[in-house]
């Protein structure tokens, strides 16, 4: 049995980590002897974390077990493959980016490995010329969430509910999501916008919960609902899926845009940017795609960034924006088809099975 040295952050609740558990269960699944390292970098070094308690048991056995390995795979950003590369063993990258460029720190690092697997085709061009590596496809798994009761605190049981998970930062575009809700929706209080924000990156509540307030103050705006987590359990993210009837993400650029594909797994219709990474499993018969036009990338909300001048990204159109969330709401049909095709597509392309048996082709050795 191939033996596959698994590094990940296996106990975070960020996309990396959601990620690199399922790609390490997608792997276990399809017959290879995974070594699960959970890590997490402390500014300095890196140290062994558990997987949450709370998770798969799977995984967890995983994580203790031990010996050497056929093949070694490294599920995080670039800059860390040095410290982690295997000697004398196959090394594979896992990673991401969201513009055609990948930034300048990341190419001397990311060649360190023999090849680099990325979740969307978009990525793919980026990693390709700045490293002269193999790179490979590889989707993120996507499971739907458990069944749950139709109910969220602190919203309303006959609300309609759009859901939106993200970190605060321009890539995500929150601001430019608010504005488009409020004018889609104005005067009416039956339809709800729950944002969840993650502080990883960083962020003063107060000052976010303003701008939020300043980006949809109108006489009769309908309401949002923002509450900031950190590390929130993926319980409370499925709740709020399953709580929701749709989902929506008018970001500027997405690597894969994993809370995406989690929402259509949950039979969710989507109104998504038709732009960069989602493509991989979005078009007009799974999603509404709302059109967009590419400008600069500037990012200026979060406290860290990689971007750099030359980069761009999308600029999803308001107007259009506007008209796909009316749509979503006021068409119960349309809502019905999107949902059950994206729901289709999702569960049959970008299963455990289905992400695992490629993963498991792919290795070296396989």
């Amino acid at each position: 049995m191939l033996r596959v040295k698994y590094m990940g952050h296996f106990a975070e609740e960020s996309g990396y980590g959601v990620a690199a558990r399922g790609h390490a269960l997608a792997l276990a699944r399809a017959d290879a002897h995974v070594i699960g390292v959970s890590l997490l970098f402390n500014g300095s070094e890196f140290v062994n974390v558990p997987p949450r308690r709370s998770g798969s048991a799977r995984l967890q056995r995983l994580c203790r077990r031990s010996g050497a390995a056929d093949v070694a795979l490294i599920h995080m950003l670039p800059p860390y493959y040095p410290r982690l590369r295997e000697r004398n063993v196959p090394t594979i990258g896992l990673s991401a980016w969201e513009t055609r460029q990948l930034p300048r720190p990341w190419h001397e690092p990311a060649r360190v490995v023999d090849e680099i697997w990325v979740p969307s085709a978009f990525s793919v061009e980026a990693f390709r010329s700045a490293t002269g590596l193999p790179i490979r496809v590889v989707p993120h798994p996507v499971a739907a969430p458990p069944p749950a009761a139709k109910v969220f605190p602190g919203v309303p049981s006959d609300a309609f509910v759009f859901a939106s998970v993200m970190e605060w930062q321009q890539r995500k575009n929150p601001l430019g999501l608010v504005r488009a809700f409020s004018r889609a929706f104005q005067g009416r209080r039956d339809v709800v916008l729950v944002m969840k924000l993650g502080r990883r990156l960083g962020l003063d509540e107060v000052r976010v919960a303003r701008a939020i307030d300043r980006a949809g103050v109108r006489f009769g705006a309908p309401p949002v609902h923002v509450f900031f987590a950190d590390g929130v359990s993926r319980h409370v993210i499925h709740r709020l899926l399953r709580r929701a009837d749709a989902y929506v993400s008018l970001h500027r650029a997405e690597g894969f845009g994993l809370t995406i594909a989690e929402a259509m797994a949950a039979g969710l219709p989507t109104v998504a940017t038709g732009y960069s990474g989602n493509l991989e499993y979005t078009d007009e018969s799974s999603g509404l795609l709302v059109r967009a036009r590419m400008i600069p990338a500037v990012e200026d909300l979060a406290r860290q960034s990689f971007f750099e001048p030359g980069m761009e990204w999308a600029d999803p159109s308001h107007d259009d924006a506007v008209d796909r969330l009316r749509a979503c709401v006021d068409d119960a049909s349309l809502r019905a088809r999107v949902a059950k095709r994206g729901e289709a597509r999702v569960r049959a392309e970008l299963s455990l099975r289905t992400v695992g048996e490629k993963m498991r082709k792919l290795l070296p050795l396989g």
